[in-house]
């Protein structure tokens, strides 16, 4: 079984889901939709699988190896592009284009 497609919904439902929170009118519908995103949103077990069907079994270890590296990387980097673009203020530029 081919688990390509699952990725790859879960990845578009997460999205959307994520736009939808632009648009929640109070706390509450923001946390209601945040729950659905991570129900809906749950690549990782996928990209496990994916790795383990798509691997000889000399290479399994060394691939699964990389995707942990790769969700690693991500929980640091993450905030840290999160905490410098934080620092970007919109408004600095609506005033330098005033």
């Amino acid at each position: 079984m081919d688990a390509a497609p699952y990725y790859c919904g879960g990845w578009r439902d997460s999205l959307s889901i994520m736009q939808l929170w632009l648009w929640c009118p109070n706390l509450y519908w923001l946390v209601a939709a945040r729950i659905v995103s991570g129900v809906l949103g749950a690549t990782f077990p996928v990209a496990n699988a994916m790795v383990a069907d798509i691997s000889s079994d000399d290479d399994r270890a060394k691939n699964f190896g990389i995707l942990a590296a790769g969700a690693g990387l991500g929980y640091i980097a993450g905030p840290a592009i999160g905490g410098t673009l934080g620092e970007i203020s919109i408004a600095d530029g609506i005033s330098l284009q005033l």
